[in-house]
C-alpha cells in the first residue's frame, strides 16, 4: 500500500475504470488540484486556446522551484481556492478533453518515482487512485471486491 488513497500495482495487476456523466464521482478528480504540466501539455493546451505560450502560462499557470532539483515546475492555477478546481472543468466535463494534460489522460493511474536512500537507485512504481472507486462503491455504482 502506497497510501490510503492509492493501491500499489504490479506488472500483473489489472483494473477497470469508466468515467462519464451520471456517475457519482464525475468531475471529482478535477478538484484538490495539484496538476503539474509537462512542456508537451503546455503546447497542446496553448494551441487548444489559440494562445501564445507566454499568454497561456500567465493566465493559467504558476511556476515553482523544485525543492530537490532547483528546476522550474509549472502547475495549473485552480479556478477557485476552496475546492481547488481545475480551470478547465465545467459541470458537463472537461473543456480541453482532447488536449488534457498527460496525468489526466492516465487517471486513475499514478506514477511514483522515488530514490532509495540506501542504494541511491531510482524506484519507479505505479499506483491506482482509489478515491473515485470508493465514492462509486458508496453510491452503489460498483460492487466492493474486498
Amino acid at each position: 500500500m502506497i497510501s490510503e488513497a492509492m493501491t500499489e500495482l504490479s506488472l500483473d495487476s489489472s483494473f477497470t475504470f469508466r468515467c462519464a456523466p451520471g456517475i457519482s464521482c464525475f468531475n471529482l478528480c478535477c478538484r484538490d488540484l495539484n496538476q503539474f504540466l509537462t512542456p508537451y501539455d503546455i503546447l497542446r493546451l496553448k494551441r487548444h486556446f489559440g494562445m501564445t505560450s507566454s499568454d497561456f502560462l500567465r493566465r493559467y499557470t504558476a511556476v515553482h522551484t523544485g525543492p530537490q532539483t532547483g528546476l522550474p515546475v509549472v502547475t495549473l492555477k485552480p479556478k477557485e481556492k476552496v475546492f481547488l478546481t481545475c480551470p478547465f472543468v465545467v459541470p458537463e466535463g472537461c473543456l480541453v478533453y482532447e488536449n488534457r494534460p498527460s496525468s489526466c489522460r492516465i487517471y486513475p493511474l499514478i506514477r511514483i518515482l522515488s530514490r532509495s536512500r540506501a542504494s541511491d537507485e531510482d524506484l519507479l512504481r505505479f499506483g491506482l487512485d482509489v478515491i473515485a472507486e470508493k465514492i462509486r462503491q458508496a453510491a452503489g455504482e460498483v460492487e466492493d471486491e474486498a
